[in-house]
């Protein structure tokens, strides 16, 4: 098995909402960590098999390629401190929101809205700004690993 391919599979283990949303504080922190660590590794991957500009011209062009560029943003700036930036919120339990693979009744982990960070951002490039309020903000965090996932194991090769 590939680097790339055991990066994937322990990827998928984590994304299980039974992991990635564990109860304990910590061990939630600790598997956000992982999963921006995870997704790092195989956008890197997928640049250096498809060169620089080839994976930028694809990942700007798809709404996956972008989030996933947003948490690759996010875990270069914010590596040591996530939780200024993602909290629990009560999600509604109607569509789009319930039923889905990372909502359940109460509480989700959920990407904050830049007002509500404390002004975490107000020093950060602008770049970063704007790709966390394009694509994050308010977003279910599940959500965007998931996206990401996809973008980088399937639909990167296929644009």
């Amino acid at each position: 098995m590939s680097r790339f391919d055991k990066t994937v599979t322990d990827l998928d283990h984590l994304l299980q909402p039974h992991v990635f949303l564990d109860a304990d504080p910590d061990a939630r922190r600790r598997n956000l960590d992982a999963a921006l660590m995870y997704v790092y590794r195989l956008r890197d991957h997928r640049m250096n098999e498809l060169g620089k500009n080839e994976y930028w011209a694809r990942a700007r062009a798809t709404p996956e390629g972008q989030t996933t560029e947003a948490l690759v943003m996010v875990r270069n700036s914010f590596e040591h401190d996530l939780s200024v930036i993602i909290a629990p919120r009560e999600t509604s339990l109607y569509p789009p929101f319930f039923p889905g693979r990372w909502t359940f009744p109460g509480s989700n982990p959920t990407w904050l809205r830049m007002e509500e960070t404390g002004g975490v951002f107000d020093k950060r490039p602008k770049e970063l700004r704007e790709a966390y309020r394009d694509t994050l903000e308010g977003m279910i965090a599940g959500y965007a690993f998931d996206a990401a996932r996809n973008f980088l194991v399937v639909n990167v090769m296929s644009a």
